[in-house]
Formats: structure tokens, C-alpha cells, sequence
């Protein structure tokens, strides 16, 4: 029994110091949910006609482009809109910056109409420009200046609506060879990255956007958040952010990891990219064809993913899904076209968007991870389990003793039985010995 209990008193120990846990979900509506940051970003990132007749520009144009990436060798470009722009020399890197944040496409441009929760407003007071890792972008709800916005209601007349015109008929060489725009929906203090994360939203439709709100919850150490990792619990008191180009931004996996890939880059070429974060020196166009480009093809997505890079243990996350149909029927084309009001009836096909985000409900959900097991418990279960032997060890005693007692008690009475009947009828065994003496004498 002591054996056993010394066992199990062990196994728990053991499986308590491994520190695992269990994952609680759950979900409550509220009455009001913040809605997330909305940055916007046109596919194209150099408007044709804002490009100088710089020749070595525009290679370096074609060169940082996915086009130039399908294939294995560098083309002369050719059929592009003439640029109306002077003959100018971009050679400094801040220069090379202040041309792509000029040849960006203007928010005046794009954003056509406006609405927040039925409420049209105009879309400069809505939308900040924003650098981000493909290029100049525009962001709803961001502005720390004023209230964050926030949905008391579901569906499209409590979201945001925007119609917008992408310009095809400017596009130039950019890091997309598509047309259209890349949606991120995230939280207003988070650096918006949108290599590797956002959808698509193709041009001359009305797309619809459904978003959830979900809360996701760790542990820190020495918990293991997500299978052999720990978090980073960015809520700590004593927490300092490890980034070095997103002061301004909380901490978020990719804006460390997009800090670490930069940083490398520096390393190698003494310089960043005009898009990139950071307060090191801008890399000319030289630096850009001759380090920087053949560099960040060669740097592996798992030496960026050899980062010390955690997940933090609090997140929040929006699920998206979409619809989408025409944004005109043809009739409604067919009579814009013929009031004047569109010289091309593939216009609306090729340039306008028209785009819903908005909450399908006020449910958030919560993922919440919870230990396992705690030190109450642990001692709870060894109480438990030391009740449990020495009862069964109290109990076999006495049901041992029990078994003796009753066989000597049996043992005694059988005894006592028998003595006490031979004592009341002693003539009979006289009467036995007269019958047996008569039988003698009949024989003789």
C-alpha cells in the first residue's frame, strides 16, 4: 500500500512540473465591439504618370517587381504611359524614398465615397496614409488622435463602406503584377505588414467583408503556449519590446520577424530599403541592384524564422469571410455610358471597387488557455489518495483480524458443545456395556 501511494504521490509530481494545460473556449455578445483597422493598399505602387524619365529608375522599377521575378533575365521595359514629369536623376536614397512616396497613388484619387455606420463622411478624415512593407497604403480606424470607432450593431449599415477607383489605366512595374487591392484587417496600435498576411479584393466588384472578433489567451512560461514554445507576455509590467523599428507598434510575431529580416539586410548591405522601418541609412539604387536585391532573394524564410520570435500571449484577431458580385449590372453600365458619364463602358469593370466590412454579429469569442493542473490541487489529490490506502489498509487489517477471531470463536463453541453433551446423559453409555454383556452370555 505505502508502495503504491508513493507511486502515485510521484507520477502526479512529475506531471505537474511539465506544466500542462487546457484550452477553454468561449464566446459572450457584448453591446459594443471595437472595429479593427482597415488598411486599404492599391496592388499598384507607382503611379505611371508621377515616374521620372529616369531610365535607371525605371529599371530598378522593373527589377524589384514580380514580373522581373518570372523571369530569368532583365527585359528593356517598353509600351508604358510616357510620364508628362521632367527628365530628373534619383541617386540618393532619400531621394529614391521621397520619389516613391510621391508616385504613390493619392487618397484624393482612390477613395471615392466614404460611410461609417450610415454616416458619410469625408474619406481624408477617415483614412491615414500609411508606409508599409509593400508600399504607401491608407488606414481606417488608426488614428490615435481620435476615438477609436466601434460597431453597437451587426450588419452592412453598421460597417464601413467604401467605393473606390484603383486607376488601372496608371499601373506600372510594382511588387504585384495583379490589379486590385490588398485588405488587412488588425488592431489600430499594430504595425500593418501585409506581405504575408490581408486578402485580395478584385476590381469591378462589391465585395462584402464578415468579420469576427476572436481574443486569444496564453500562458506564459513556464507554460508552453503553442506546442514546444513559450509566449511573450507583452502585458507584463516588466516587458520591454525586443523591436528596434516599430516603437510605435505593440509587438506582434510578424512585425518581429519583418524587424529581424531587416535587420539582416542591413548587415549585409549596409542600408534599407525605402519601404523598409528603422533609422539606418537608405539604400541607393546602386546599393538597391547590387546587394539589396540578390540579398533578400537569397535570405530563406526559415533563417527569418530562426528569429527568436514568439507569439505573444495575448492577441487579437479578426475572421473574415467574403462575398462579392458586380458592382453595376450591365444595364446600370449601359446607361452611364450613355449619359456621359463614362467614355468606356469596361471602366467599372477594370478600376471601381465597392467595399463592406462589418460584423454578421456582436459574439465575441475567447480562446483561452488555463493550467491544468495547481498546487491546491495536487494536494487535494494527495489527500485524496492517502484516504484512499490507509483506509484500505485499516480495512484489511481489521477484516484479517475479524477472520481470525471468528475461527478461534468456532473452534472454542464446537468444543464446548461437545463437553457439555457428554455430561447430561451418562447412563447411556452404561446401558451399552449391560447389552454387550448379555450378548456374551447368550453365546455360551
Amino acid at each position: 500500500m505505502l508502495g503504491g501511494l508513493t507511486t502515485l504521490m510521484y507520477l502526479h509530481f512529475k506531471r505537474y512540473v511539465e506544466y500542462p494545460t487546457v484550452t477553454v473556449v468561449h464566446a459572450h455578445t457584448a453591446d459594443t465591439v471595437p472595429f479593427p483597422a482597415t488598411t486599404i493598399c492599391n496592388l499598384n505602387q507607382f503611379h505611371s504618370t508621377r515616374i521620372p524619365n529616369d531610365q535607371r529608375l525605371r529599371d530598378l522599377l522593373y527589377k524589384m517587381s514580380d514580373f522581373a521575378y518570372l523571369h530569368d533575365y532583365i527585359a528593356q521595359p517598353g509600351g508604358l504611359t510616357v510620364s508628362t514629369m521632367e527628365t530628373a536623376k534619383v541617386e540618393t536614397g532619400e531621394e529614391l524614398k521621397a520619389f516613391a512616396l510621391d508616385a504613390a497613388h493619392r487618397l484624393s484619387d482612390m477613395f471615392k465615397y466614404c460611410v461609417f455606420r450610415t454616416q458619410k463622411m469625408p474619406c481624408e478624415d477617415l483614412f491615414n496614409a500609411t508606409l508599409t512593407d509593400i508600399g504607401v497604403c491608407f488606414t481606417f480606424n488608426a488614428n490615435q488622435d481620435i476615438p477609436r470607432f466601434n460597431s453597437t450593431d451587426s450588419g452592412p449599415v453598421s460597417g464601413l463602406r467604401v467605393i473606390l477607383n484603383i486607376e488601372q489605366d496608371f499601373y506600372y512595374f510594382s511588387r504585384h503584377t495583379q490589379s486590385g487591392l490588398k485588405v488587412l484587417l488588425h488592431e489600430p496600435d499594430e504595425a500593418p505588414l501585409l506581405i504575408n498576411r490581408g486578402f485580395f479584393v478584385r476590381p469591378g466588384t462589391c465585395t462584402d467583408v464578415v468579420i469576427r472578433r476572436e481574443q486569444r489567451t496564453s500562458l506564459g512560461k513556464p507554460y508552453k503556449a503553442f506546442g514546444d514554445t513559450y509566449c511573450l507576455d507583452t502585458r507584463s509590467p516588466d516587458f520591454r519590446s525586443p523591436l528596434t523599428r516599430f516603437r510605435n507598434y505593440s509587438y506582434t510575431e510578424q512585425s518581429c520577424w519583418k524587424d529581424c529580416y531587416t535587420h539582416r539586410l542591413v548587415q549585409l548591405c549596409g542600408c534599407r530599403h525605402f519601404f523598409d522601418p528603422g533609422d539606418d541609412e537608405i539604400c541607393s539604387i546602386d546599393d538597391l541592384e547590387t546587394c539589396y536585391i540578390p540579398n533578400a532573394e537569397k535570405i530563406s524564410m526559415e533563417e527569418v524564422k530562426a528569429c527568436d520570435c514568439n507569439l505573444p500571449c495575448s492577441e487579437v484577431a479578426y475572421a473574415a469571410s467574403m462575398s462579392f458580385t458586380d458592382f453595376a449590372s450591365k444595364f446600370v453600365v449601359k446607361h452611364m455610358f450613355n449619359s456621359n458619364l463614362l467614355a468606356d463602358m469596361a471602366y467599372v469593370r477594370e478600376n471601381i471597387i465597392e467595399l463592406r466590412v462589418y460584423y454578421d454579429t456582436l459574439t465575441v469569442s475567447g480562446v483561452q488557455q488555463q493550467p491544468e493542473m495547481s498546487v491546491m490541487g495536487i494536494f487535494g489529490d494527495m489527500g485524496g489518495h492517502m484516504g484512499l490506502f490507509l483506509g484500505a489498509s485499516i480495512l484489511s487489517v481489521t477484516e484479517i483480524l475479524e477472520v481470525i477471531l471468528l475461527a478461534v470463536c468456532s473452534c472454542c463453541l464446537g468444543r464446548w458443545s461437545a463437553m457439555r453433551n457428554a455430561a447430561h446423559v451418562p447412563g447411556r453409555s452404561a446401558e451399552r456395556n449391560d447389552h454387550k454383556a448379555d450378548r456374551a452370555d447368550s453365546v455360551f
